[in-house]
């Protein structure tokens, strides 16, 4: 399992996940501008200037309902949400089209809660991110 934080503003939150996608390897990017070109002799190409991370987290079971009000509403609403990984802090939105905060009942228990939370990140790059490495 991985740890992970959430952050806006002073307030955090330590979740462990049970699934991370994108945030330390290479799994999920979207790319700029993606201009798509085709020549005259229908050849195409892609010109791609930097590219930045699709995160998906999958928490492990939250129980305290203050952790789901966390989530569900200060986080949420936030509009300079970050997640802190290791010495990275990443500025994050939610990911396009999604609903930002989806829960699923463990053992059919109202208070005992596995979130997914997707996410794209603000930041840009030309280069691989340190997490990466």
């Amino acid at each position: 399992m991985v740890n992970v934080t959430l952050k806006y503003g002073s307030n955090t939150l330590v979740v462990a996940c049970l699934q991370v996608h994108g945030l330390y390897d290479v799994d999920a990017l979207r790319t700029w501008p993606g201009i798509d070109q085709t020549d005259l002799a229908g050849g195409r190409r892609q010109l791609i200037n930097s590219l930045a991370r699709k995160i998906t987290l999958v928490t492990d079971v939250l129980s305290v309902k203050a952790d789901h009000v966390f989530i569900g509403v200060g986080f949420n609403l936030s509009n300079a949400k970050q997640l802190v990984y290791g010495s990275e802090t990443i500025d994050v939105v939610w990911a396009d089209g999604t609903n930002p905060v989806t829960s699923e009942w463990v053992g059919n228990y109202e208070y005992a809660k596995r979130y997914t939370l997707q996410f794209d990140e603000k930041t840009t790059w030309t280069s691989a991110p340190s997490s990466f490495s």
